[in-house]
């Protein structure tokens, strides 16, 4: 989707009503290193969707409804550092590894029903 912006830093898809995201969609966006995809109606995500991202340090899913997101599938950014996960308001499990994430240092989590919060 994306071709043409391998040089892009920042994309902001707030509010576009996207309902998933699969691995093709950011295939050419290797450089960003912020990604918002808040107020959307995201109930999953593609475990290899950000598998691309090699710069990614900030990613925003906040108010969507996801209900289970696999980071060890996802091979996130050693680089991430920010993952904002507010209000999805369903059963959410989340499972993160260490090997993957070993920068994030902040996690917003204002959910209201959490099942597990998982390290690898």
């Amino acid at each position: 989707v994306f071709k043409a912006l391998q040089n892009l830093r920042k994309l902001d898809l707030s509010t576009n009503s996207l309902r998933f995201i699969d691995k093709f969609i950011l295939m050419n966006t290797q450089n960003l290193t912020e990604l918002y995809l808040a107020n959307n109606k995201l109930e999953s995500i593609d475990k290899f969707a950000f598998s691309n991202l090699k710069s990614i340090m900030r990613i925003d899913l906040s108010t969507n409804i996801l209900k289970f997101i696999d980071f060890n599938g996802f091979v996130c950014s050693e680089r991430l550092e920010y993952l904002n996960l507010c209000e999805n308001p369903v059963l959410f499990e989340l499972r993160l590894n260490k090997k993957n994430c070993d920068n994030l240092n902040k996690i917003q989590l204002s959910l209201r029903r959490f099942k597990m919060f998982e390290q690898l």
